[in-house]
Protein backbone atom coordinates (compact mmCIF):
# COMPACT_ATOMS: atom_id res chain seq x y z
CA UNK A 1 0.00 0.00 0.00
CA UNK A 2 1.21 3.51 -0.59
CA UNK A 3 -1.38 5.51 1.30
CA UNK A 4 -1.22 7.29 4.57
CA UNK A 5 -1.16 6.38 6.94
CA UNK A 6 1.14 3.43 7.20
CA UNK A 7 0.34 0.22 8.97
CA UNK A 8 2.09 -0.59 12.10
CA UNK A 9 3.99 -2.97 9.95
CA UNK A 10 5.03 -0.57 7.31
CA UNK A 11 6.03 2.16 9.75
CA UNK A 12 8.51 -0.43 11.75
CA UNK A 13 9.74 -1.79 8.26
CA UNK A 14 9.65 0.51 6.06
CA UNK A 15 13.28 2.48 5.41
CA UNK A 16 13.09 6.33 7.01
CA UNK A 17 13.88 7.34 3.22
CA UNK A 18 10.55 5.62 1.55
CA UNK A 19 8.30 6.13 4.78
CA UNK A 20 9.39 9.93 3.95
CA UNK A 21 8.30 9.99 0.01
CA UNK A 22 5.00 8.49 1.19
CA UNK A 23 4.32 11.08 3.65
CA UNK A 24 6.13 13.49 1.42
CA UNK A 25 2.75 12.99 -0.98
CA UNK A 26 0.24 13.10 1.83
CA UNK A 27 1.58 16.52 2.55
CA UNK A 28 1.60 17.42 -0.96
CA UNK A 29 -2.11 16.38 -1.51
CA UNK A 30 -3.14 18.44 2.01
CA UNK A 31 -1.09 21.32 1.76
CA UNK A 32 1.07 22.93 5.00
CA UNK A 33 1.22 21.29 8.52
CA UNK A 34 3.16 21.17 11.32
CA UNK A 35 4.38 17.59 13.11
CA UNK A 36 1.86 18.02 15.44
CA UNK A 37 -0.62 17.91 12.95
CA UNK A 38 0.58 15.30 10.95
CA UNK A 39 1.11 12.77 14.30
CA UNK A 40 -2.56 13.91 15.35
CA UNK A 41 -4.07 13.39 11.80
CA UNK A 42 -2.44 9.73 11.71
CA UNK A 43 -4.37 9.33 15.16
CA UNK A 44 -7.87 10.29 14.24
CA UNK A 45 -7.44 8.30 10.75
CA UNK A 46 -5.96 5.23 12.31
CA UNK A 47 -9.04 5.27 14.75
CA UNK A 48 -11.18 5.29 11.95
CA UNK A 49 -9.91 2.58 10.01
CA UNK A 50 -9.74 0.67 13.06
CA UNK A 51 -13.53 1.06 13.55
CA UNK A 52 -14.44 0.32 9.98
CA UNK A 53 -12.14 -2.97 9.95
CA UNK A 54 -13.80 -3.85 13.11
CA UNK A 55 -17.55 -3.13 11.84
CA UNK A 56 -16.67 -5.35 8.10
CA UNK A 57 -14.73 -7.44 9.68
CA UNK A 58 -16.67 -8.63 12.79
CA UNK A 59 -13.59 -8.97 15.20
CA UNK A 60 -11.70 -5.83 16.90
CA UNK A 61 -8.53 -5.31 15.29
CA UNK A 62 -7.67 -2.63 17.59
CA UNK A 63 -9.33 -0.56 20.29
CA UNK A 64 -9.87 2.82 18.93
CA UNK A 65 -9.13 4.31 22.42
CA UNK A 66 -5.70 2.64 22.30
CA UNK A 67 -2.69 5.28 21.53
CA UNK A 68 -0.44 4.55 18.45
CA UNK A 69 2.41 3.61 20.61
CA UNK A 70 5.80 5.17 21.03
CA UNK A 71 7.23 3.00 18.39
CA UNK A 72 5.01 4.10 15.63
CA UNK A 73 4.87 7.76 16.70
CA UNK A 74 8.52 7.66 16.21
CA UNK A 75 8.65 6.18 12.93
CA UNK A 76 6.44 9.34 12.23
CA UNK A 77 8.49 11.86 13.62
CA UNK A 78 11.75 10.34 12.07
CA UNK A 79 10.25 10.66 8.50
CA UNK A 80 9.61 14.14 9.22
CA UNK A 81 12.97 15.04 10.19
CA UNK A 82 14.30 12.96 7.20
CA UNK A 83 11.96 15.29 4.85
CA UNK A 84 13.23 18.88 6.75
CA UNK A 85 17.37 17.49 6.52
CA UNK A 86 16.89 16.33 2.67
CA UNK A 87 15.46 19.81 2.06
CA UNK A 88 12.14 18.09 0.80
CA UNK A 89 10.36 19.92 3.75
CA UNK A 90 10.73 23.42 4.21
CA UNK A 91 9.10 26.08 6.56
CA UNK A 92 6.92 28.87 5.89
CA UNK A 93 8.10 32.11 6.88
CA UNK A 94 6.25 34.12 9.48
CA UNK A 95 4.18 30.89 10.25
CA UNK A 96 5.72 28.98 13.00
CA UNK A 97 6.06 25.19 13.26
CA UNK A 98 4.29 25.34 9.83
CA UNK A 99 6.03 23.28 7.21
CA UNK A 100 4.95 22.33 3.35
CA UNK A 101 6.88 20.88 0.13
CA UNK A 102 10.15 22.84 -0.90
CA UNK A 103 10.56 23.36 -4.61
CA UNK A 104 12.97 20.19 -4.40
CA UNK A 105 10.33 17.90 -2.89
CA UNK A 106 7.71 18.98 -5.96
CA UNK A 107 10.62 17.87 -8.19
CA UNK A 108 11.18 15.12 -6.57
CA UNK A 109 7.63 13.94 -6.46
CA UNK A 110 7.35 14.50 -10.36
CA UNK A 111 10.13 11.48 -10.67
CA UNK A 112 8.53 8.02 -11.27
CA UNK A 113 11.51 6.73 -9.04
CA UNK A 114 11.73 9.47 -6.25
CA UNK A 115 13.83 7.26 -3.68
CA UNK A 116 16.09 6.32 -6.63
CA UNK A 117 16.70 9.90 -7.89
CA UNK A 118 17.30 11.13 -4.40
CA UNK A 119 19.96 8.06 -3.67
CA UNK A 120 21.54 8.68 -6.90
CA UNK A 121 22.00 12.35 -6.15
CA UNK A 122 23.57 11.69 -2.58
CA UNK A 123 25.66 9.58 -4.37
CA UNK A 124 27.42 12.30 -6.49
CA UNK A 125 26.64 14.82 -3.47
CA UNK A 126 30.08 13.66 -2.87
CA UNK A 127 33.41 15.66 -3.32
CA UNK A 128 33.31 14.42 -7.00
CA UNK A 129 36.55 15.96 -9.11
CA UNK A 130 37.07 19.79 -9.27
CA UNK A 131 36.85 19.12 -13.22
CA UNK A 132 33.31 17.93 -12.88
CA UNK A 133 32.00 18.76 -9.79
CA UNK A 134 30.06 22.09 -10.63
CA UNK A 135 29.01 21.61 -14.14
CA UNK A 136 27.87 17.68 -14.41
CA UNK A 137 26.41 17.92 -10.59
CA UNK A 138 24.47 20.96 -11.64
CA UNK A 139 22.86 19.00 -14.82
CA UNK A 140 22.01 15.52 -12.55
CA UNK A 141 19.98 17.29 -10.14
CA UNK A 142 18.18 19.00 -13.19
CA UNK A 143 17.38 15.26 -13.98
CA UNK A 144 19.87 15.58 -17.34
CA UNK A 145 21.04 12.51 -16.86
CA UNK A 146 22.48 11.77 -20.40
CA UNK A 147 23.77 15.11 -20.50
CA UNK A 148 25.55 14.72 -16.84
CA UNK A 149 27.10 11.43 -18.12
CA UNK A 150 27.99 12.86 -21.50
CA UNK A 151 30.00 15.76 -20.09
CA UNK A 152 32.10 13.59 -17.25
CA UNK A 153 33.28 11.36 -19.73
CA UNK A 154 33.74 13.61 -22.45
CA UNK A 155 36.30 15.59 -19.61
CA UNK A 156 37.75 11.93 -19.47
CA UNK A 157 38.70 12.01 -23.13
CA UNK A 158 39.59 15.38 -22.95
CA UNK A 159 42.16 15.14 -19.98
CA UNK A 160 43.73 11.98 -21.94
CA UNK A 161 44.03 13.30 -24.78
CA UNK A 162 45.48 16.72 -22.75
CA UNK A 163 48.26 14.28 -20.94
CA UNK A 164 48.91 12.21 -24.35
CA UNK A 165 49.80 14.88 -26.09
CA UNK A 166 47.27 13.94 -28.80
CA UNK A 167 46.05 15.45 -31.36
CA UNK A 168 42.49 17.04 -31.20
CA UNK A 169 41.36 15.04 -33.69
CA UNK A 170 42.61 11.50 -31.85
CA UNK A 171 39.15 10.88 -30.18
CA UNK A 172 37.44 8.01 -28.28
CA UNK A 173 38.26 4.41 -28.06
CA UNK A 174 41.21 4.96 -30.20
CA UNK A 175 42.75 7.62 -28.44
CA UNK A 176 42.52 5.62 -25.50
CA UNK A 177 44.57 2.39 -26.91
CA UNK A 178 47.22 4.59 -28.18
CA UNK A 179 47.72 6.46 -24.85
CA UNK A 180 47.41 3.60 -22.74
CA UNK A 181 49.24 0.97 -25.44
CA UNK A 182 52.60 -1.27 -24.89
CA UNK A 183 54.24 2.15 -25.96
CA UNK A 184 51.80 4.40 -25.07
CA UNK A 185 52.80 7.69 -23.33
CA UNK A 186 50.16 7.23 -20.34
CA UNK A 187 51.09 3.49 -19.66
CA UNK A 188 53.33 2.63 -16.69
CA UNK A 189 55.75 0.48 -17.76
CA UNK A 190 56.87 -0.18 -14.07
CA UNK A 191 53.04 -2.37 -14.17
CA UNK A 192 52.73 -5.15 -14.71
CA UNK A 193 51.93 -5.83 -18.23
CA UNK A 194 48.36 -7.31 -17.33
CA UNK A 195 47.15 -5.15 -15.71
CA UNK A 196 48.34 -2.25 -17.35
CA UNK A 197 46.65 -3.86 -20.18
CA UNK A 198 43.22 -4.05 -17.97
CA UNK A 199 43.78 -0.06 -17.21
CA UNK A 200 43.98 0.45 -20.51
CA UNK A 201 40.53 -1.66 -21.10
CA UNK A 202 38.97 0.30 -18.49
CA UNK A 203 39.54 3.03 -20.11
CA UNK A 204 38.32 2.30 -23.49
CA UNK A 205 35.88 0.27 -22.09
CA UNK A 206 34.53 3.86 -20.21
CA UNK A 207 34.42 5.72 -23.08
CA UNK A 208 33.24 3.35 -25.66
CA UNK A 209 30.33 2.81 -23.49
CA UNK A 210 29.23 5.65 -21.63
CA UNK A 211 30.89 8.53 -24.22
CA UNK A 212 30.92 7.60 -27.68
CA UNK A 213 26.90 6.41 -28.06
CA UNK A 214 25.99 9.73 -26.59
CA UNK A 215 28.00 11.58 -29.44
CA UNK A 216 25.80 10.18 -32.07
CA UNK A 217 22.38 9.67 -30.78
CA UNK A 218 20.14 10.39 -27.89
CA UNK A 219 20.79 8.07 -25.10
CA UNK A 220 17.89 8.29 -22.28
CA UNK A 221 19.05 7.17 -19.09
CA UNK A 222 15.32 6.37 -16.84
CA UNK A 223 17.65 4.67 -13.63
CA UNK A 224 18.92 7.54 -12.40
CA UNK A 225 21.25 5.24 -9.70
CA UNK A 226 22.66 4.05 -13.57
CA UNK A 227 23.96 7.51 -14.66
CA UNK A 228 25.00 8.17 -10.64
CA UNK A 229 27.34 5.37 -11.13
CA UNK A 230 28.62 6.64 -14.66
CA UNK A 231 29.25 9.71 -13.59
CA UNK A 232 31.45 8.11 -10.39
CA UNK A 233 33.25 5.83 -12.88
CA UNK A 234 34.34 9.24 -14.77
CA UNK A 235 35.14 10.49 -11.25
CA UNK A 236 37.23 7.48 -10.58
CA UNK A 237 39.20 7.79 -13.70
CA UNK A 238 39.99 11.51 -13.73
CA UNK A 239 41.46 10.68 -10.02
CA UNK A 240 43.43 8.15 -11.80
CA UNK A 241 44.93 9.96 -14.30
CA UNK A 242 45.66 12.73 -11.51
CA UNK A 243 47.76 9.79 -10.42
CA UNK A 244 49.51 9.39 -13.80
CA UNK A 245 50.14 13.01 -14.18
CA UNK A 246 51.88 13.50 -10.74
CA UNK A 247 53.02 10.04 -9.42
CA UNK A 248 53.93 9.38 -5.85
Amino acid sequence: MEGWPPSSEEADGLPVDALGIRLLRYIASTGKTTLRGIIGTVRSETAILNERRRGTAGMIVADTSMPLGKAYERAVSEAWQWLVATGLLAPIPLEDHFFEVSARGEKLLASPKPVARLQAEQRIALDLHPLIHQRVRSQFLLGEYDAAVFVAMRTVEERVRELSGAANSDLGVPLMRQSFGSNGPLRDQEMDPGEADAQMALFWGAIGLFKNPASHRTVHYEDPTEASEAVLLADLLLRILDRIEQPE
